[in-house]
């Protein structure tokens, strides 16, 4: 645990000794609270699920820039070698940054705050959906940074490792979106349903954000962010091994299987569900 603090502070404090991680607060903030007032002014009702809508857009953009220097930068300073001599562990290694870029994530977020704030005291917002959303949110973009960290593994260059993220990060919004499994269930009837359900983060997100927390749509998230993070770990551990990349091809392809049929299997059934709305909007009442 001690390790694991050591890497969380040196990497923190990285983000936050550089101009780079105050100017990405500022341009997240403004452009999602931006988006907001602006739909508020021509809507003014008391609710965040459209910032909610608008930011997993957002992050699918803000997210990869965040991660793109995780293990890039340490690669492009050669100070990727040096890392791996201390006396770590590969998995105390990836959850000190992976915890790093989840507390600036974190940080991020409650430099939000002025938005409840201002509902609050213009009229009554739900609060438990406002709970929900930002869970959903933190959900997501822990699974989005899992995700990050394990392409920016490969790559010595940032730019790289941001395209890469940025198109995985796209491909995992448009594949829960209704348009693409609408259009996928015309050519393969049922792909696209199945598709939007396992892989897409659209459907799982806005299920949360809307004040309703089914555990099969936490699970989801928490089982993919576990699978990257646990695949980071496996490649840093063995990239000097003999046939390191034939068995991390093969772990990759395990792991994704696995994670495929565990979803898959658990959002056929309802394990648990709470309806987070302060009138249970979404419950049948007796």
């Amino acid at each position: 645990m001690r390790n694991i603090l050591a890497i969380l502070r040196r990497d923190l404090g990285a983000y936050f000794t550089s101009p780079i991680g105050y100017i990405f607060m500022m341009v997240f903030v403004t452009i999602t609270v931006g988006l907001y007032i602006t739909s508020f002014f021509a809507f003014p009702t008391a609710d965040m699920r459209p910032y909610f809508d608008n930011i997993q857009l957002v992050l699918c953009i803000f997210i990869p820039a965040v991660t793109m220097r995780v293990w890039a930068e340490e690669r492009k300073e050669n100070t990727w070698e040096m890392l791996l001599t201390f006396p770590m562990k590969a998995s105390e290694l990836v959850l000190g940054k992976f915890l790093a870029a989840l507390a600036k994530f974190c940080v991020t977020l409650v430099t939000t705050f002025t938005i409840p704030a201002m509902l609050f005291s213009l009229g009554d917002p739900d609060p438990g959906a406002i709970f929900s959303g930002y869970l959903g949110t933190l959900f997501l973009g822990a699974f989005f940074l899992a995700l990050g960290i394990f392409f920016s593994g490969f790559f010595k260059d940032q730019i790289v490792a941001f395209v890469v993220t940025l198109m995985a990060c796209f491909m995992l919004f448009l594949l829960g979106t209704t348009f693409i499994a609408s259009y996928v269930d015309d050519v393969v009837p049922g792909l696209g349903s199945m598709l939007s359900n396992v892989l897409g983060v659209f459907s799982h997100y806005s299920a949360v954000t809307r004040g309703v927390i089914e555990l099969g749509d936490v699970l989801f998230f928490v089982v993919w962010t576990a699978v990257f993070l646990w695949l980071n770990m496996m490649y840093i551990d063995g990239r000097n091994r003999p046939k390191a990349k034939m068995i991390f091809g093969g772990a990759v392809g395990l792991c994704i299987a696995i994670g495929l049929m565990f979803n898959y299997l658990v959002l056929q059934r309802s394990i648990g569900r709470f309806d987070m709305t302060e009138d249970k909007l979404f419950t049948v009442s007796e």
